[in-house]
């Protein structure tokens, strides 16, 4: 889409972010795909010889920790057990599924990796390098080539694609089949956007959203303008965040120079415009410390709008599902932005704790060609708490999502979305649609590049510790970014944020020296 001024969003702990993000449409496993057992060819049936009399592997028990941005589904229990029949059938392997909330997932997943037994965890791009750095993760390259062939077949074949999440030659994980670009989108409550016949098809600057909100302010007194992403970043042009905000491109499809985010014009005029709102009282005044999800807000009704890096097809009813089911009007801005940031955003992982990490690739394989098991984890159990007809999926007839037991509604954190029914509201083709914006998007210079921190580790941790004083504060608007931003990029140097910008660029150069 055309615009005055483009725009993405960053994402804290690096991402840019949050995000999501398509994939290449798979092709299931024919062992997954309903398949029984039961059914024997003639050759085999010449072929067939009595039982081993040896005792059977005991069946290994992966345990499995993902995220979502909401609420977990109650009857969780039931759909594993339903996904087990699966994984017993065909693997020998039972599941056991932990659904952790964003709200709690970024604490306790370190602590998990330290120590717990674990064999596949969600896991961000922007925190593999420290993980892989104090041995919390597993290189699974190897794993793939000899367990999880099922997983570059998921791809098309393309091997770079399932081993995109790359350090130094280390994998760190596999990208779950979703979007791999970034494109900044304006979410806006459609019952206000529909009570007062406003007109936002042309939004596209964050002028132009300063102008909406202060007629809607005018007909809403009470209702905060924007519900401010405080674990987030600015909107800004399409900048490739080169694994974490330390050290960006500003113009990756022009330069591959490494420049301070903080010290670029667009995260000043991003930051000015929500100090204005935040004055204005159009920004929750406890933005900057509040731990609650900003989604809630668009729920509760206590917010008109939010601001998104995910302007994918599928976006507005994953945006709608992490608020409750509220119905949004998006509005794209920009062309979407391939790197590898977008394209590895949420991975699964192998922790250092799996005692048998060949089963976990072997699981990941199973689930990324596995119909059924992604229908189960997103949608439940066919007839019970979702039906389909004509061809699409929807609730049984009388029910919706608070009267069934199970509905995840979370896609873009499974293995693979692309293969479960599409569900009723979305078009036929949507995930048609989504190949289509992942292969159009345009790519960073930078794509396939993955900055090793361990270097410059303790200059990185510096770094963050000035990035936790100002950050926040600064991206809701709750400080004068004319005064504050001075004093954060003079602590980022303290820090010894030239260090780390050197490092990046040092490696990015190399890397594009052996293309």
């Amino acid at each position: 889409m055309k615009r005055k001024r483009c725009f993405s969003m960053l994402i804290a702990l690096g991402m840019a972010v949050m995000l999501l993000l398509g994939g290449c449409k798979s092709q299931p496993d024919a062992k997954t795909e309903g398949s029984t057992g039961s059914a024997v060819t003639e050759a085999a049936k010449d072929t067939e010889k009595p039982e081993s009399q040896e005792p059977k592997e005991e069946p290994y028990d992966v345990r499995m920790i993902i995220t979502v941005p909401a609420e977990v589904p109650s009857g969780l229990d039931r759909i594993v057990s339903a996904v087990n029949e699966l994984t017993l059938r065909d693997l020998n392997m039972t599941l056991t599924l932990e659904i952790l909330p964003f709200t709690t997932f970024f604490q306790q997943i370190p602590l998990i990796l330290s120590g717990e037994k674990a064999d596949i965890v969600s896991c961000v791009s922007a925190m593999a390098p420290s993980f892989m750095a104090q041995g919390m993760l597993m290189d699974i390259g190897t794993l793939i080539d000899e367990y999880g062939q099922g997983i570059t077949d998921s791809f098309g074949g393309d091997e770079a694609m399932a081993k995109a999440c790359n350090i130094n030659g280390q994998i760190y994980g596999v990208p779950l089949h979703k979007d791999v670009s970034t494109q900044t989108a304006f979410f806006f409550r459609t019952d206000i956007v529909e009570k007062y016949d406003l007109d936002v098809s042309g939004i596209q600057t964050l002028e132009d959203l300063d102008a909406l909100f202060a007629e809607v302010s005018q007909k809403e007194p009470d209702m905060w303008m924007l519900a401010a992403d405080n674990t987030s970043g600015g909107i800004l042009p399409q900048m490739d965040i080169l694994s974490d905000r330390l050290g960006v491109l500003a113009d990756p499809l022009n330069s591959t120079e490494v420049v301070n985010l903080v010290e670029t014009k667009e995260f000043m005029e991003f930051c000015t415009y929500m100090r204005k709102w935040y004055q204005d009282g159009w920004i929750n005044q406890g933005a900057a410390s509040d731990t609650e999800s900003y989604y809630s807000y668009i729920k509760s009704g206590q917010a008109f709008a939010f601001i998104s890096n995910y302007g994918h097809p599928l976006s507005k009813s994953d945006q709608e599902a992490n608020c409750g089911g509220t119905e949004l009007t998006m509005v794209t801005v920009g062309e979407p932005l391939c790197s590898t940031s977008s394209t590895c955003t949420w991975v699964y992982s192998v922790p250092a704790g799996s005692e048998k990490p060949e089963k976990a690739v072997e699981m990941i394989a199973y689930l990324m060609n596995s119909k059924e098991a992604n229908s189960l984890l997103n949608w439940g159990i066919e007839g019970e708490d979702w039906v389909v007809n004509d061809g699409v999926a929807s609730f049984p007839e009388g029910k919706t999502a608070a009267d069934v037991s199970y509905h995840l509604d979370c896609g873009w954190q499974l293995p693979n979305q692309f293969l479960c029914d599409v569900w009723e509201g979305k078009p036929v083709d949507i995930y048609e649609q989504m190949e289509e914006y992942n292969s159009s998007s345009a790519k960073s210079l930078a794509l396939g590049f993955t900055f090793d921190n361990t270097k410059v580790a303790n200059e990185i941790a510096a770094c963050n510790n000035a990035t936790g004083k100002y950050f926040k504060a600064l991206v809701c608007g709750a400080v004068d970014p004319k005064k504050t931003i001075p004093e954060f990029v003079k602590e980022l140097k303290e820090a010894g944020f030239d260090a780390v910008l050197e490092e990046k660029q040092a490696q990015l150069d190399a890397f594009l020296a052996e293309k």
